[in-house]
């Protein structure tokens, strides 16, 4: 089998797995969003393929992202962060308002990501986005990049 071919299974793998995993509401090409809802938080999961990096980047921000009037800048911050953000906390300034704050976590693709992984992979990015916004609301306190 070629290097070619083994690539685009694996895709295809990690598309089925991400659809698997997520309660997918909304996609574009590599992009995958959903709600998460609890009696934390309510707040947007975007899970993207990078696959000339051969990474899985997730997003997890304020629900605002999902609202109708910043459905392109979503998609648009999912691609350029991530080319180009570091792992960690984010601010996105998407109106007059209030910045947008969101945590993101990479990592390379590879053979074992399972469903259960990539489930608890979600749920502690989940976690850490609610400790921050617990640290910073109100506080005006940096998070810092963890």
């Amino acid at each position: 089998m070629s290097q070619k071919n083994y690539a685009g299974e694996q895709t295809g793998a990690y598309h089925m797995l991400i659809r698997d995993c997520l309660n997918v509401a909304d996609s574009w090409d590599d992009i995958y969003v959903a709600i998460h809802k609890d009696d934390d938080c309510e707040c947007v999961i975007l899970v993207s393929l990078i696959q000339d990096q051969s990474l899985l980047s997730i997003i997890i921000a304020d629900k605002i992202m999902f609202a109708e009037k910043n459905t392109d800048t979503m998609f648009e911050v999912a691609n350029t962060l991530s080319a180009a953000v570091p792992m960690g906390w984010t601010a996105l300034h998407v109106s007059e308002d209030a910045p947008v704050m969101l945590y993101r976590q990479c990592l390379h693709w590879h053979d074992q990501l399972d469903r259960e992984t990539l489930i608890d992979i979600l749920c502690r990015c989940i976690d850490k986005y609610k400790c921050g916004l617990h640290r910073s609301s109100g506080q005006g306190e940096s998070l810092g990049n963890t």
